[in-house]
C-alpha cells in the first residue's frame, strides 16, 4: 500500500463474509506555550487534515505524522485496518 493512492482500499473488501474494522489511535502534543485558543485552533486544523486523508484513503496501515500548517510535527496517528468475524 502506498500513501496518496486510495486503490489499496479495494484490497480490504475481498471477502463479503468478513466484517471490516479500523483501529485509529491519535497522539497530539502541543507544548508551544501559546494561548489555549491558538493551541486548540492548531490541533483542530491538524485533526481536520488527518480526517480528510483517512476519509479519502490516503493513509494505509501504520504510523503517520500529523503536522501543523508550517510543516512542524504536531503528533502521530496510527491506523490498523483489519477484518474480524462474520458480517
Amino acid at each position: 500500500m502506498s500513501e496518496n493512492n486510495s486503490e489499496w482500499m479495494d484490497d480490504y473488501d475481498p471477502d463479503p463474509e468478513v466484517k471490516n474494522c479500523l483501529q485509529c489511535d491519535i497522539e497530539i502534543q502541543d507544548e508551544s506555550g501559546d494561548t489555549y485558543r491558538n493551541i486548540l485552533a492548531r490541533v483542530a486544523e491538524g485533526l481536520r487534515e488527518i480526517a480528510t486523508q483517512i476519509e479519502t484513503g490516503k493513509l494505509d496501515d501504520g504510523h503517520h505524522v500529523v503536522r501543523w500548517a508550517n510543516g512542524e510535527k504536531l503528533g502521530e496517528v496510527y491506523l490498523d485496518y483489519y477484518g474480524t468475524g462474520p458480517r
